[in-house]
């Protein structure tokens, strides 16, 4: 089981909540008001965190096809986390 999951749910048109979790510990961070925009050609989704102790973050997540999407969580100084995930939920 992977350490880290990330959630991505529509709330309307074009806006998302994001959501990041440690699986080991249960820590969040939350993106609640994220949007969909064009960034160098291509759709992404994107947002800042609204957790109070980790304001820094920043989420971005870009579809790769045949249902992969590239997902990074970056905290503007010291630390990015990468993903790559395959699985898809309506």
């Amino acid at each position: 089981m992977p350490r880290y999951q990330t959630t991505l749910t529509r709330n309307q048109a074009g806006r998302y909540q994001g959501t990041v979790t440690d699986q080991r510990t249960g820590n969040q961070i939350d993106f609640p008001d994220c949007c969909k925009e064009r960034k160098a050609g291509r759709w992404i989704v994107s947002g800042k965190s609204t957790t109070p102790c980790l304001p820094e973050w920043f989420l971005e997540m870009r579809s790769m096809g045949d249902g992969l999407f590239e997902i990074t969580a970056t905290e503007d100084r010291n630390f990015s986390s990468g993903f790559l995930n395959a699985n898809r939920t309506k």
